[in-house]
């Protein structure tokens, strides 16, 4: 016949010490990953410091648009514009993101010039003074479409008299993503 012998319940101090040993053992285990752990951080935080964004979303921001303008108007291909800039950041040591195809940077270079003659256009109406101070502006017509998620707005200026005499008619279309 198996002997049995009874089973006592165990003591309250060694429950507790047990449950502390294991906290005891996480605390020092925290202990000894933290270095690691913080480094890994550290690193991290340096990789995504050092990316230049060309994009906000799916759009490129102004920043990127006018660098590439400017390598364009200094003699750079728009074919290779994005390369370019890809390596100069990685030159530096700066991580980009993605690369400007040769479209988008045909109509960065078209917005560039758009945004010019807006300008303009806007100063003759501001000046107050001078040969251009009773400039008038005839009408501003706008409108707005759809496509592949972006919403497009487009205003035209058309007719600014000079009170000078002479008639022009300038034009300006303004293009922006929203």
């Amino acid at each position: 016949m198996p002997v049995t012998l009874p089973i006592k319940p165990l003591s309250p101090t060694f429950e507790r010490r047990s449950r502390n040993y294991g906290r005891k053992y996480g605390y020092r285990m925290r202990a000894v990953r933290a270095p690691t752990v913080t480094s890994n951080a550290v690193a991290k935080a340096k990789s995504k410091a050092m990316a230049f964004k060309l994009t906000n979303g799916r759009t490129y921001t102004s920043q990127a648009r006018g660098l590439a303008r400017k390598l364009v108007k200094h003699g750079c291909s728009q074919e290779f514009v994005g390369i370019v800039v890809k390596d100069i950041c990685e030159a530096v040591g700066v991580k980009v993101n993605r690369n400007m195809s040769r479209p988008t940077m045909g109509r960065s270079i078209g917005e560039g010039g758009v945004a010019v003659k807006i300008q303009i256009v806007m100063k003759w109406r501001g000046q107050r003074d001078g040969m251009l101070g009773n400039a008038e502006l005839n009408s501003v017509r706008g409108g707005e479409w759809t496509g592949y998620d972006y919403a497009y707005r487009v205003r035209s200026v058309w007719r600014v008299k000079e009170a000078i005499g002479l008639t022009e008619m300038k034009e300006a279309y303004g293009i922006g993503a929203r």
